[in-house]
């Protein structure tokens, strides 16, 4: 080889690897994106295992332990919450008793509908949650 003279091809050897490491970059970000959701449910039904728990042992979800459980699920950032379809009032021995939270959490969503390569941004977004759980009234 000629000193001085360029070398042809450096730029077809290298783009591969930098296209390949940009891809990797915004697959990290959606996974990230995605283990925040994964990890605020697992919140919110450690929380629901916990009240569930209470309702077998009183028969049903008290009108202390509802304010108690959309108290605890505001403290998580929950919003819009429904109890619709939870046992309110006494089941009885050995019935089922049902607890069914039905929320929102308003976390950050990865968006990635710009349509390019570099267009994609975090943007607050809800994300609903539906826990249903049932277990047997022991009181």
């Amino acid at each position: 080889m000629m000193p001085g003279k360029k070398r042809s091809g450096a730029l077809l050897q290298t783009l591969p690897a930098l296209l390949a490491t940009v891809a990797m970059f915004i697959l990290c970000l959606a996974f990230i994106d995605m283990t925040k959701m994964v990890m605020a449910k697992e919140d919110l039904d450690m929380v629901a295992r916990k009240y569930l728990l209470r309702m077998e042992t009183e028969g049903c979800l008290s009108s202390s332990g509802r304010a108690e459980l959309q108290q605890t699920l505001a403290d998580y950032g929950a919003e819009n919450i429904d109890l619709t379809g939870s046992t309110l009032s006494e089941a009885g021995y050995g019935n089922a008793v049902y607890l069914e939270i039905q929320c929102t959490l308003p976390l950050e969503a990865l968006n990635m509908a710009g349509g390019g390569m570099f267009d994609y941004v975090f943007e607050d977004a809800g994300f609903p949650v539906r826990i249903r759980m049932s277990s047997t009234a022991k009181y």
